[in-house]
């Protein structure tokens, strides 16, 4: 399995990323012009508001290109870590705009329903308008999905998902048409309910995925992956620990951890080494990274030992935990035990309350020793 090309899925961002939003725009505008026009000739709400749904869309297509466009500029004196999160920002204001036509849509629904809507006047016209609209959706959703798996973008595959819910939402108003014309059943006021419904659903599901990114969220098991493994490369790197990546945007994510090296190597020379191992992470990644060098103790039987028994003993308390830093420190012959330790995804627990369990466990075997347990959250690997 060939690993990511991270470098290429950031210069084919902006192109690719603005190719989909003018494709977007363009045929929702159509999309809408035609099915408004189809809706208001046949008196149906359900179209008029299907119509609306592709306005919203049309909307989320052109954000979606002016924050790709804005997210692309450079780092200037009041930015300095660029722009990137403009394009998390133009996402919420999308979903805030789905969410508003949703209401509105609603309220008009709703109204027509109390009052009794006036019953449609269906044409070939607005059949043969709804079903080339849903082969149209389900082209852009193949479009979508397509497009944001080469350039990594979680707002444009999720286009996709919107692409494929339009048909269905389409094809309710369809069968809205279909009732009327073959059985003289109005439905059109509910099926202008469900639509809104939809459009409510779909706003609230944008804005809990857009603010995710914005209030922070773990990043991909692959960018991970691509990091660690870049970084030791290098065999005297014994082992990362405290990694942490700053996500300031697509494209614009910043990492600091700590390597893991023999405390017999000069400062010159682990100097040198987490030099390196920065700059292979970055060319590698594109992530800007600053690596800590952290001497560890190798060659000593007794502290191996000793490591070797405190890492079985998590277990115990949490069979995914995982422990670095681990140092033993002596004095007055008295011994004090310092680590982190990493709980599982899994792990709610209050770190009090682990940092207790831990130390219980531990105590029952070394009695005597001091510990110094300090407990990372989940997020840091």
């Amino acid at each position: 399995m060939s690993e990511p090309d991270f470098k290429n899925k950031k210069q084919k961002r902006a192109k690719l990323g603005q190719k989909t939003g003018i494709t977007g725009i363009v045929l929702n505008c159509l999309l809408f012009l035609f099915k408004l026009s189809a809706g208001l000739l046949s008196h149906s709400m359900s179209i008029v508001s299907d119509a609306v749904n592709n306005l919203t869309d049309a909307g989320s297509s052109l954000l979606t290109m002016y924050g790709f466009r804005l997210s692309m500029k450079p780092a200037d004196e009041e930015h300095p870590l660029g722009h990137g999160r403009f394009e998390y920002i133009t996402g919420l204001l999308i979903s805030v705009i789905i969410l508003l036509a949703g209401f509105d849509l609603l309220r008009s629904s709703v109204s027509d329903i109390l009052a009794g809507s006036e019953e449609p006047d269906i044409t070939a016209v607005s059949f043969a308008v709804l079903t080339v609209s849903i082969g149209v959706k389900f082209w852009m959703a193949h479009f979508y999905r397509s497009t944001g798996r080469k350039i990594g973008s979680t707002a444009v595959e999720a286009a996709a998902v919107d692409s494929l819910s339009d048909c269905v939402v389409t094809g309710v108003v369809l069968l809205s048409a279909v009732l009327n014309a073959a059985a003289g059943i109005n439905i059109d006021a509910w099926a202008s309910l469900v639509v809104s419904a939809f459009i409510l659903w779909s706003g609230w599901k944008e804005l809990m995925e857009t603010s995710r990114p914005l209030l922070g969220s773990r990043p991909s098991d692959e960018l991970v992956h691509a990091i660690l493994s870049s970084a030791m490369e290098d065999k005297r790197i014994l082992g990362i620990h405290d990694l942490v990546i700053h996500d300031y945007g697509p494209g614009r994510e910043f990492a600091t951890m700590d390597a893991e090296l023999p405390d017999s190597l000069t400062f010159r020379e682990s100097h040198l080494i987490v030099n390196e191992a920065e700059r292979r992470v970055e060319k590698k990644t594109g992530v800007e990274t600053t690596v800590h060098a952290d001497p560890v103790r190798v060659g000593d039987a007794k502290s191996d030992e000793t490591e070797r028994l405190i890492r079985n003993l998590l277990v115990i308390v949490d069979p995914g935990m995982t422990m670095h830093d681990f140092e033993i420190q002596e004095e007055d012959g008295k011994q004090t035990l310092s680590f982190d330790v990493v709980p599982s995804p899994v792990n709610q627990e209050p770190a009090a309350k682990l940092k207790d369990k831990l130390t219980e466990v531990i105590k029952k075997r070394l009695p005597d020793v001091n510990l110094v347990i300090r407990i990372d959250p989940f997020s840091v690997r």
